[in-house]
């Protein structure tokens, strides 16, 4: 099994993301992810 190459919690709520400096894990705000995603109709 391959090492993870991010760690993330995914949340509901908040407005931005941001890395957690004392374990480096990713917190990102499902909203955030439509900005990361292309929708095609």
């Amino acid at each position: 099994m391959k090492v993870s190459a991010i760690k993330m919690i995914l949340t509901a709520t908040g407005e931005y993301t941001y890395r957690r400096p004392d374990d480096g894990i990713y917190i990102i705000p499902i909203g955030c992810l439509k900005q990361l995603i292309p929708v095609t109709p």
